[in-house]
C-alpha cells in the first residue's frame, strides 16, 4: 500500500492503551498503521488482510479485510477532522480488535459513510474545503 508515496510502517500496541496514547502514538508515526486487541497478539492469525487508501478529488475511499468480523453492528469506524481513522471490530470468541491508520488530509468527519461488507470495510469520507 502506497498512502502519499511513503509505504507505513505497522506498529503493535498492549492491549491497555487509552485512546489518547493512540492519538499521540499516530501523530507521531504519520503514516503508521496501529493494530491493537487480539489483532496484535498471538492469539489468532491478524485481523487486516488487504488495506487500501484511495485519494480522490473530494475526499478518500479506504477498503480493510476484517477476516474475522462478520457482522455489520461488530464493526465500529471513527473518524476524526485530521483524518486519523479508529475501526474497532468485535470478532466473536477471540475478543476485540483496532487498526488505526492517518489519511494524507484533513477530513470532514461528518461525511463519513462506511459498511461491512464480506469481511471488508469500506469507508467514504470527504476532505475538508479550504
Amino acid at each position: 500500500m502506497d498512502i502519499a508515496g511513503q509505504v507505513p510502517k505497522v506498529v503493535l500496541l498492549p492491549e491497555s492503551l487509552t485512546m489518547e496514547e493512540l492519538n499521540n502514538i499516530m501523530f507521531i508515526a504519520k503514516k503508521g498503521i496501529a493494530v491493537s486487541g487480539s489483532a496484535a497478539s498471538d492469539r489468532i492469525k491478524p485481523l487486516i488482510g488487504s488495506f487500501d487508501v484511495s485519494d480522490k478529488d473530494d475526499g478518500f475511499v479506504f477498503r480493510v479485510a476484517l477476516l474475522y468480523v462478520e457482522k455489520n453492528e461488530n464493526v465500529k469506524c471513527v473518524v476524526q477532522d485530521d483524518g486519523a481513522v479508529t475501526i474497532s471490530g468485535a470478532t466473536g470468541s477471540v475478543g476485540n480488535s483496532s487498526v488505526s491508520f492517518k489519511l494524507p488530509a484533513h477530513v470532514n468527519s461528518s461525511t463519513l459513510k462506511h459498511v461491512l461488507n464480506d469481511g471488508v470495510l469500506e469507508g467514504v469520507v470527504k476532505k475538508k474545503q479550504a
